[in-house]
């Protein structure tokens, strides 16, 4: 079985991403079905609820345009209120 079959036979809801590795406050350029396996827009909305579950900020920005799709995101610290 190639690798990208075992990807597709585990359901969305398993995936797990490396958000501790990802939220070092520095911009990562991630990559549609190497990084992340759904689309650009459910990605970001999981960074976002990263984000509100760990205290921090996020930001988002899908680059370029075509295949492969890909997110640059960055992690930061949110001022106390």
């Amino acid at each position: 079985m190639s690798e990208s079959a075992a990807v597709l036979e585990v359901a969305p809801s398993s995936v797990r991403y490396d958000w501790d590795t990802w939220a070092d406050g520095v911009p990562h350029t991630l990559v549609r079905g190497v990084d992340f396996a759904c689309s650009v827009r459910s990605f970001q909305k999981a960074a976002w609820n990263y984000a509100q579950r760990a205290g921090l900020g996020v930001r988002t920005q899908q680059v370029g345009v075509g295949t492969p799709e890909r997110v640059k995101i960055r992690f930061f610290a949110t001022p106390s209120e």
